[in-house]
């Protein structure tokens, strides 16, 4: 007989379907925040401009938290194609004067030394900077809400295996608790439209 299982979504890139967040997304956030606000006070102090390439793979929600969060001139998701021409216009008339910062979402279609060339091609005066924040996300101790949220995981799938519920995946949507059938469960591959439109309007 099969064992009954009820699955908790675990991955800092908040990339799969079932659950507004994934346990282990907060936590890496807020690393890449702390992160991205020491290199600020380094780029400010130097007039430079800086690339911080946090993680997420194929997923754009580590970049769009913490940049926004961190008031990025520019944020690189592998979601949105429109976003290096946003950087590109921006930074061709920049002139050293302050800080700049853009982050930089890692993925197969997205190279942090592609943007390097592609920056250097519409300004060849700009003194550039790259910080790879790599592991260090996936690390620490884990925030207030991802604890919260390792809480209510774990009480929803060990109620709903005690119910006789198997073969689904625990999450919250819309702050409720909701069970999705394993088989469903796919990769997120779109950051939402109210995302999409504060990347724009913010680094736009």
């Amino acid at each position: 007989s099969n064992t009954p299982f009820i699955g908790i979504p675990g991955t800092i890139d908040n990339d799969i379907t079932g659950t507004d967040y994934t346990l282990g997304f907060d936590s890496a956030v807020n690393t890449a925040i702390k992160c991205i606000d020491n290199i600020r006070d380094t780029a400010e102090s130097h007039n430079r401009v800086f690339l911080v390439e946090v993680m997420g793979r194929d997923s754009g929600y580590i970049g769009i938290y913490s940049g926004l969060s961190c008031g990025a001139d520019s944020i690189l998701i592998p979601e949105s194609d429109e976003d290096i021409t946003y950087l590109l216009n921006k930074i061709k008339n920049y002139d050293s004067e302050d800080a700049f910062i853009v982050v930089v979402a890692e993925g197969d279609a997205l190279r942090v030394e592609e943007v390097m060339s592609q920056i250097r091609n519409v300004n060849p005066h700009i003194e550039l900077r790259v910080a790879k924040l790599g592991h260090i996300q996936r690390g620490g101790n884990p925030s207030a809400q991802d604890r919260m949220l390792g809480i209510r995981l774990g009480v929803l799938a060990t109620t709903a295996l005690i119910e006789g519920e198997s073969g689904k995946i625990a999450g919250f949507c819309n702050n409720k608790p909701s069970l999705s059938p394993i088989e469903g469960v796919v990769k997120k591959h779109l950051v939402d439209t109210e995302l999409k439109r504060l990347l724009t309007l913010f680094c736009g």
